[in-house]
């Protein structure tokens, strides 16, 4: 699956309100393109968190993380998204199971075991 397609594919499957962790009360879709997710004015989507907590996934950061995973030999994980953005790692954990689960909903990734990611 090329980036053009994972794209389509999030913006086709991924909806608002969506429950992106059957297990989780968060990781709730609070907007989706083309909704501007962050203060640089990025297309992208907001994820719920935690009760009061959103954090912004724009497309750029899914298409860095995308493309990478697929040189870590198709697996997107903790280590992919710490050796692209520390200091958002660092902030929030969350980040991580919350991309993976975006790619997983959106039919771009299926998830093995509790900690990785296979790109499709």
């Amino acid at each position: 699956m090329t980036w053009e397609e994972a794209e389509i594919d999030l913006r086709e499957n991924i909806i608002l309100h969506n429950h992106l962790d059957k297990k989780n009360k968060y990781k709730v879709v609070v907007s989706v393109p083309p909704t501007v997710c962050n203060r640089l004015g990025e297309e992208g989507f907001r994820i719920q968190v935690g009760e009061k907590s959103i954090i912004p996934v724009p497309f750029s950061m899914l298409i860095a993380l995308y493309e990478e995973s697929r040189r870590n030999n198709g697996i997107y994980n903790n280590k992919v998204f710490l050796d692209l953005f520390p200091e958002k790692l660092l902030s929030k954990p969350c980040y991580v199971h919350s991309v993976g689960k975006l790619f997983v909903a959106a039919g771009v990734a299926d998830q093995e075991g509790n900690r990785n990611y296979r790109i499709k």
